[in-house]
């Protein structure tokens, strides 16, 4: 089981990142490398960096908001769940589950 770490690639090929982790050595080697992979109908038009890293956190916000509309409120609030489950177990009526 120890050794299993070491072959994690063997084991969970999902897992290989391939080349999108690799330190890139240009803004246009990241766009055409990373970025047409991760988000293939996106053009990012920028020319450093950090006006890139501007541009995916609008690109997030964006998301986000889209996702409250969609669904009424923030992927990140806490709600009741919907079958009534919480950490003790479901509730019970005279020891029997009803939804």
């Amino acid at each position: 089981m120890f050794l299993s770490m070491f072959n994690n690639l063997v084991l969970s090929p999902v897992l290989n990142t391939g080349t999108l982790l690799d330190l890139p050595k240009s803004l246009d080697e990241f766009k055409t490398g990373v970025l047409a992979q991760i988000t293939p109908h996106i053009e990012w038009h920028c020319d450093t960096f950090r006006g890139l890293l501007e541009i995916i956190l609008k690109y997030l916000a964006d998301v986000e908001a889209e996702f409250d509309a969609i669904f009424g409120g923030s992927i990140f609030e806490l709600r009741d769940p919907i079958s009534g489950v919480i950490a003790d177990g479901p509730p019970l009526e005279d020891g029997i589950y009803h939804r």
